[in-house]
């Protein structure tokens, strides 16, 4: 069973210190995400799966960020595009969310005739 964790639940450390500490994710987890994300870049959609996206990261305690450090809010436009997001993860040891190192999540979708979006999108 799949295991969804809310923002609602995960908000403590928000907005993130961005000049502070920084976390990697580790490569098993990256490689499993990457996997993850790899298996919803099969299906098409009727619009941009944001939810679906930052659910299965929040399913590793990785939250995307906006540029002043609190959770990300906002929508794609446009019938194609491309724009990467950074992340948060929880710091086992203090509990809070601190900024990634090196990684981003990467996100490209570009709209079909057929009115369906199709999208690419991994942890880079």
């Amino acid at each position: 069973m799949r295991k969804v964790i809310y923002v609602s639940e995960a908000v403590k450390g928000f907005p993130v210190d961005l000049a502070g500490e920084q976390v990697k994710i580790p490569n098993n987890t990256k490689k499993f995400l990457n996997g993850k994300l790899a298996d919803l870049c099969r299906i098409y959609y009727k619009g941009i799966p944001l939810d679906e996206l930052f659910n299965l990261l929040r399913g590793s305690y990785i939250e995307p960020i906006q540029e002043d450090g609190d959770i990300w809010s906002g929508f794609l436009t446009g019938a194609e595009g491309r724009t990467t997001f950074e992340l948060a993860m929880l710091d086992n040891n203090s509990g809070e969310y601190k900024p990634v190192k090196d990684c981003v999540l990467s996100l490209s979708w570009y709209k079909m005739p057929s009115g369906k979006f199709e999208i690419v999108a991994y942890l880079s």
